[in-house]
Parts: structure tokens; sequence; C-alpha cells
């Protein structure tokens, strides 16, 4: 889990944490509680996006390592060839 997945992750649990404590004190704070549950939805959204981006990179980091791996294969190659 990324840095921001985990900060994520404990963002979604404060909103959550808080929407249950309005919700107890208070059953008349609708409006608070439909608020704190559209910022869950915002911060869960915001994870999934995150781990979505981590895919990114990675799928990125792994076709550049290939990509040096046969540069050095061939260079490698080369070197030998002489």
């Amino acid at each position: 889990m990324t840095s921001g997945t985990a900060f994520a992750q404990s963002e979604t649990d404060r909103l959550r944490d808080a929407l249950r404590s309005a919700t107890r004190a208070d059953p008349r704070a609708g409006d608070q509680r439909t608020a704190l549950q559209a910022k869950v939805t915002d911060a869960d959204r915001q994870t999934a996006v995150g781990q979505e981006g981590d895919e990114d990179v990675k799928a990125q980091l792994k076709k550049a390592e290939k990509e040096h791996r046969d540069a050095v294969e061939e260079f490698n190659q080369r070197s030998r060839a002489r």
C-alpha cells in the first residue's frame, strides 16, 4: 500500500467515524450526514484512482526495465561480435 493510499484510507476512516458520531449525536442531522457521506464517497473514489495510477506506474516501470535489459543485451552482443 502506498502512502497516498494509506492516507486516503485513514481519511476515509476518519470521515466514517465523524458520520457515525454525527448521526448518534442528533438523529435530525440528515444534512450533515449527507455531506459526510459524500466526502466518504469522494475519498473512496480518490483511493480507487490512486490505485489505478499505481498500476499504470508499475506497468510503465516494467516496460522501461524490459527496454533497458534488451538494450544491454544488444550492446553485449555487439561487443562480443567485435
